[in-house]
């Protein structure tokens, strides 16, 4: 082997192995780089830049029912934070999708609540069907033209004789719909002026 004529002869062998295995050198740096470009700015993949392709794991590929569980909570919470609820002249709360805004005008006529109860639930029975009648939360409920309509009739503060109605009208997406309450608020003051008011009884 250590003969000139020997080393002749395996020169040609040499070279080709050397251009193959230069090649795949090259094919194996080239594809290192290609990988190492998502984790570093560097031209030539190193030591330093391979700890970083090495670890590295695409988060919705390997854990996807995390990902995807991660993903649910999100949703919840910016649903929570943009939605809400609303209370009923009745007491009942209820979903809304547009939280905070006013969905309720107050008359203060100068009727006893009686009258005023009595007006309340013949405008509440010509405009649509009264749904129920609570004697003890002095509320009624109705629906008038797919509207829910929540009217409370109390006690003014300053007088026993002048009434406090509340006229709380949501549509079917719960949404305030203060025209129909206003509405039926002139409605009710219409309908107490058909009525005679009562007199004191004279001794």
């Amino acid at each position: 082997l250590r003969s000139p004529l020997w080393a002749v002869a395996l020169k040609p062998a040499a070279n080709s192995a050397v251009k193959v295995i230069a090649k795949i050198l090259f094919i194996i740096q080239k594809r290192r780089t290609v990988l190492g470009t998502a984790l570093t700015d560097k031209t030539q993949f190193d030591c330093e830049s391979f700890a970083l392709v090495q670890k590295f794991t695409p988060p919705f590929n390997s854990r996807p029912m995390r990902t995807l569980k991660n993903s649910i909570i999100v949703a919840g919470l910016a649903m929570t934070f943009l939605t809400g609820c609303f209370t009923t002249q009745d007491g009942s709360s209820n979903f809304t999708m547009i939280p905070g805004r006013s969905d309720a005008f107050q008359l203060r006529p100068n009727w006893p609540p009686a009258q005023a109860m009595q007006a309340v639930q013949e405008v509440l029975a010509l405009e649509g069907t009264i749904t129920s009648i609570e004697a003890t939360k002095n509320t009624v409920t109705a629906r008038v033209n797919e509207r829910y309509v929540w009217v409370k009739v109390q006690t003014d503060p300053e007088s026993p004789d002048i009434s406090l109605i509340t006229f709380q009208v949501r549509t079917k997406w719960r949404n305030p719909d203060l025209a129909l309450a206003n509405r039926l608020m002139s409605m009710t003051v219409a309908q107490l002026g058909t009525y005679t008011r009562p007199t004191a009884a004279s001794n």
